[in-house]
């Protein structure tokens, strides 16, 4: 029973010559980078819509009952850190458990 739990909703297409495309390796070395990172590939967009949210990835932090805490994580900014982004709320989560 993981304590904390890091979804990335992403709803780029397995088509090569789609706008949105990411192959799942590319993906793969997404998760590979951030061990507790879960990657949903959404291709309906179905989860997305039910989100709200309007930009991806969107990223999500689970608590152990599986509520989202703290606000969603949108898009990404090449000059951040994700994990740096992460940790305070992971910490004070765990914290809390």
């Amino acid at each position: 029973n993981q304590e904390v739990k890091v979804i990335w909703i992403s709803t780029n297409s397995l088509k090569p010559k789609a706008n949105n495309f990411a192959s799942t390796a590319e993906l793969q070395s997404i998760a590979n980078q951030y061990s507790h990172l879960t990657i949903l590939r959404d291709l309906e967009g179905t989860v997305f819509q039910q989100t709200g949210s309007d930009t991806l990835p969107t990223i999500f932090i689970l608590d152990k009952s599986g509520r989202s805490v703290g606000r969603a994580r949108v898009g990404i900014d090449p000059q951040a850190n994700l994990a740096n982004d992460l940790s305070p709320i992971i910490t004070q989560t765990l914290s809390r458990n």
